[in-house]
């Protein structure tokens, strides 16, 4: 069984977080109305500012991972196509 229900990217809908029409997006992919689906819906993120903001605007249950600071450059592009 896959571990997500649905997926969208800000390519696909046109506009990035923290617009909250990406999630709106996934939550429709599902047929999941949006102005209830708050309570049954968590949102992962790794930046406050993009995804979790965005999550708790629409009510949504929201996870913030935060990694310690990385060297730049080490770990970009890693895991995109996973």
């Amino acid at each position: 069984a896959p571990l997500f229900d649905a997926a969208v990217n800000a390519e696909e809908v046109g506009v990035a977080k923290p617009s909250p029409i990406p999630f709106e997006a996934a939550m429709a992919k599902v047929g999941f109305d949006p102005e209830t689906a708050g309570a049954s819906w968590v949102h992962v993120g790794d930046d406050f500012g993009q995804d979790c903001a965005a999550a708790k605007a629409l009510k949504l249950r929201t996870i913030w991972i935060s990694e310690p600071e990385r060297p730049e450059g080490e770990g970009e592009g890693e895991g995109e196509n996973e």
